[in-house]
């Protein structure tokens, strides 16, 4: 037998990580020099021959926290900080997007700083505290190079009968970043926990089909491998379109069905936190082809993103007064207030089932959401066992109408009975009650994708619990119904 060789690491272990701590700052020029910056990315792009930040995804960035202003009145700009104090708008030097679209980051011990310049560097505008404040633009066209982002409807790839989690992975076979098959799951790119925002913001007019609810649209997700989607759910990168042709990036039209993908469509690094695989192996690479995903869910995704801790840092200065752009959920309508951070704090989350309460207005950089809190509220990080028949079952199920009985809604091969001696009953009776209240949780469906979901092996691990205080019952008779 011969045996292959080891795998090597995907990054070298003696790899330098000092790039991995240089921010690229961006400043609202209306503030004094003291306020914290507006925003601050991670310089992971390479330019020519210089590091930075892809251009067009920092100026969408800002201008998701400007409230949707990314139109040709809003710019990126540089000025001399300190030396030159004043806000006049001669003080400022609009900076055109580079030939390779890499914005450089400026060299040690410079003074210049990148503002994100709005109509004018006097004018104070207003900004979203947080991902619960900011609405959707359905009216206006997104940011370049979004708005020549194309993806396939991809229709016929799933039969009508499937929807929500089963189908999108069934129309993607395999992980879309890495194109593994193995492990993989589907990931909401609006998540679950925010599904208030997408009914307050009317996103169900870009599902596939009328499911309840319409977050667990098979348009909003994507198969990606188990590993990947954690790093996802944590915000670690952003899927984003990018383009090294300037032509194409100043393109105003808005593709078409008919248009192939103008600009692809890229894994884009934002918290590699010292972690070199993320950067240097993902970063910037072309997702697997996409089908039926809505690039508006994509680009709520990628604002949702933005609108994070460790990147949106600009109400941690205390008392100081802030313009703001706030939702009124009850009036149904957007109003400008002028608050101090404390006060934007306690008012940032007005959706109670969102994750915003731990995005986007801590003064302190709080542990990373796990996974069940930023997407469907399923424990992940363990083995699952994928039961065929489970599916084959719920499909059944759904062809025998909702008339069903609920006793029957549990397939028969999950189904367990025992009878015990009265030594073992206690812990026996408890084990055994577990198990059908996990086989419960899973067979009982409603008739959306939360049927598909996996069995997850702790019921496995409680059959063998069961399996060893039987072997220490001899008294004991077990049952199993067919």
């Amino acid at each position: 037998m011969r045996l292959q060789p080891q795998l090597p690491p995907p990054i070298p272990p003696n790899q330098d990580n000092d790039q991995e701590n240089r921010f690229i700052e961006f400043y609202h020029p209306a503030y004094p020099p003291s306020t914290p910056p507006l925003l601050q990315l991670i310089a992971v792009d390479q330019g020519d021959g210089q590091l930075g930040i892809d251009y067009d995804f920092a100026k969408a960035a800002c201008g998701v926290i400007a409230d949707n202003r990314w139109d040709d009145a809003a710019y990126i700009a540089i000025k001399n900080r300190p030396a030159q104090l004043s806000a006049e708008p001669s003080a400022f030097t609009k900076v055109t997007r580079p030939e390779d679209g890499v914005l450089p980051i400026p060299p040690p011990g410079s003074t210049c700083w990148y503002y994100f310049v709005v109509d004018n560097p006097t004018h104070c505008y207003p900004v979203v505290p947080s991902f619960d404040h900011w609405r959707f633009p359905h009216n206006i066209p997104l940011p370049r190079p979004w708005n020549t982002l194309h993806v396939p409807i991809g229709s016929g790839q799933v039969s009508g009968s499937e929807t929500g989690k089963f189908a999108a992975r069934m129309r993607d076979g395999s992980c879309r970043v890495t194109g593994f098959i193995e492990t993989c799951e589907a990931a909401h790119l609006i998540p679950y926990a925010e599904h208030e925002w997408f009914q307050s913001n009317d996103m169900r007019r870009y599902c596939r089909l009328p499911t309840l609810p319409p977050v667990d649209d098979e348009a909003n997700l994507l198969t990606l491998r188990a590993d990947i989607h954690t790093l996802f759910d944590q915000h670690r990168f952003a899927f984003v379109p990018k383009t090294e042709d300037a032509r194409i990036v100043h393109n105003p039209h808005i593709a078409d069905d008919t248009q192939p993908l103008s600009a692809p469509l890229v894994v884009h690094a934002l918290l590699p936190r010292n972690n070199l695989e993320i950067s240097q192996y993902y970063h910037n690479r072309p997702l697997q082809s996409l089908v039926g995903i809505k690039v508006q869910f994509l680009f709520a995704r990628f604002a949702l993103s933005i609108l994070g801790d460790e990147l949106y840092i600009f109400f941690n200065s205390g008392p100081q007064k802030y313009t703001v752009r706030l939702y009124d959920k009850e009036k149904g309508e957007q109003y400008t207030d002028q608050l101090d951070g404390v006060t934007i704090r306690d008012r940032s989350q007005i959706f109670y089932s969102s994750s915003s309460r731990t995005r986007s207005v801590s003064p302190e950089k709080r542990k990373a959401p796990s996974a069940h809190q930023e997407d469907d509220f399923t424990e992940r990080g363990r083995a699952r066992y994928r039961s065929p028949d489970y599916y084959k079952h719920q499909r059944e199920l759904q062809r025998s109408g909702p008339d069903c009985e609920r006793s029957n809604s549990t397939p028969a091969s999950l189904s367990f009975t025992s009878t015990v001696s009265s030594s073992h009953s206690p812990p026996e009776t408890h084990i055994q009650d577990k198990v059908n209240e996990s086989v419960t949780a899973v067979g009982h469906g409603n008739g959306n994708e939360a049927n598909n979901e996996e069995i997850d092996l702790t019921v496995v691990h409680m059959l063998k619990q069961k399996q060893h205080f039987d072997a220490d019952a001899p008294s004991t008779k077990r049952q199993r119904v067919q």
